[in-house]
């Protein structure tokens, strides 16, 4: 017989420990900053100050983090903060964190 796999019953489960995501925080508004600079912004998904998401880590996305150092905060998270930052999204129901 054999041992049949473990079903998750959640997305989180299925998370390993190897980092192929950064998680990106927006720390500063946009009152001086270029076209450009907010066009980066909101393809990030960073449209205000305080808001966070995870991204791949890919050359593309880097490159644009680079271009909007200044207004954000990013690095590889590890495995604990992920799983704290998708539930805390889970349990708002999608969209806003605040704490």
């Amino acid at each position: 017989m054999h041992a049949n796999p473990r079903v998750s019953d959640s997305p989180l489960d299925r998370l390993s420990d190897e980092c192929n995501s950064l998680l990106v925080i927006r720390i500063r508004g946009g009152v001086k900053a270029s076209r450009d600079e907010l066009a980066t912004l909101r393809m990030l998904n960073l449209t205000r100050a305080n808001r966070a998401t995870i991204i791949p880590k890919t050359p593309s996305f880097i490159g644009m983090l680079k271009k909007v150092e200044h207004y954000i905060t990013w690095g590889e998270p590890n495995l604990k903060t992920v799983k704290t930052f998708l539930r805390r999204i889970e349990l708002l129901g999608g969209g806003r964190i605040d704490g």
